[in-house]
């Protein structure tokens, strides 16, 4: 899948760093689509999972 943020490379990679607060989206390769939401990047995240049905 691919990762889309709307702040950019740089946020991404402080995201990684642990650094990096803001949203971003993930689509796996079946179609899922994930709506995460960062504080100190990967460590205080909050994502919601949304299957291909819609649930």
């Amino acid at each position: 899948g691919w990762f889309y943020f709307h702040t950019g490379d740089r946020w991404f990679a402080n995201f990684w760093k642990g650094k990096a607060n803001g949203e971003g989206r993930f689509y796996s390769k079946d179609g899922s689509i994930y709506f995460c939401n960062f504080e100190d990047g990967w460590r205080h995240g909050q994502s919601i999972h949304i299957d291909v049905d819609g649930t």
